[in-house]
């Protein structure tokens, strides 16, 4: 199993050039620094959230090959025929599959880079019953909504509709009316891309207080664990990305079931 230590120094800059030549040829020439700096890292992520998730008794979960979407574009259906995507994604869930849903996702690109909890476009029936649990177990929403703003997220407000649902007009309250217009359910935290890129080490970094897996504790003493400056799963599983995975947790059996969570 990969341990994450962070995505490689070229791997935004690589993106840039992607977009920039936009072309099959540069992309094989180049081919060996995408899998060396970001596709191998993005299935090294991947397994180590599965990994921590797991010791969390949070059921997400994911493999470095199958979890991992294609840089490459379906451009059948579209007027825009670049053939590369502008980022990399990869995806965790409660079976391991693409087409589950309550899943984790990873995003690393030139917009933006993040790490999201989605119920996307989920089918009628669940559709409703998350409606249903919002509007019949009010206080658990709202104490969940709560929880997810001390750890600075929220639920995405995009994409809703302009009215509400068959069957919900007389939920009037702003807070709930809101989500249960959403077609969507996502919790996203925003990732400052230079925070997850490997540091450069220096020539001697075996032996450095900053090599990876020590960290200096004072008086020349140091000890066996992440260096400060490494972004790895230490910062990605256990701070507020891991806080939204939390939230997964708490608003699944709430929205799926209807039944109140405690």
């Amino acid at each position: 199993m990969g341990d994450f230590q962070g995505f490689g120094q070229k791997a935004i800059p690589f993106l840039k050039a992607l977009d920039f030549h936009q072309s099959r040829e540069w992309f094989l020439e180049n081919k060996a620094l995408f899998e060396s700096d970001l596709r191998e890292p993005l299935g090294d992520l991947v397994e180590t959230l599965t990994e921590r998730f797991s010791a969390a008794g949070l059921g997400l979960k994911g493999d470095r090959k199958k979890s991992l979407f294609r840089i490459n574009r379906d451009v059948r259906f579209s007027k825009d025929k670049r053939p590369y995507n502008r980022h990399l994604s990869a995806i965790l869930s409660p079976d391991g599959t693409k087409m589950e849903q309550g899943v984790f996702f990873v995003h690393i690109g030139l917009e933006r880079c993040f790490a999201a909890v989605a119920w996307w476009q989920p089918e009628a029936a669940l559709l409703l019953a998350m409606r249903k649990a919002i509007a019949e177990s009010a206080p658990q929403f709202r104490r969940m909504v709560t929880a997810l703003k001390k750890n600075g997220l929220e639920l995405d407000a995009g994409e809703r509709l302009k009215r509400a649902p068959r069957g919900f007009l007389q939920v009037w309250q702003p807070d709930l009316a809101g989500p249960i217009r959403s077609r969507h359910f996502v919790v996203r935290h925003a990732i400052d891309p230079r925070r997850s890129i490997r540091p450069r080490w220096p020539t001697n970094w075996s032996t450095s207080r900053c090599a990876p897996g020590r960290y200096s504790t004072g008086a020349g003493q140091s000890s066996a664990r992440p260096a400060e400056t490494i972004i790895s799963a230490d910062r990605l599983g256990q701070s507020n990305s891991c806080d939204s995975a939390r939230g997964a947790a708490y608003i699944a059996p709430l929205m799926q079931s209807g039944m109140p969570a405690e």
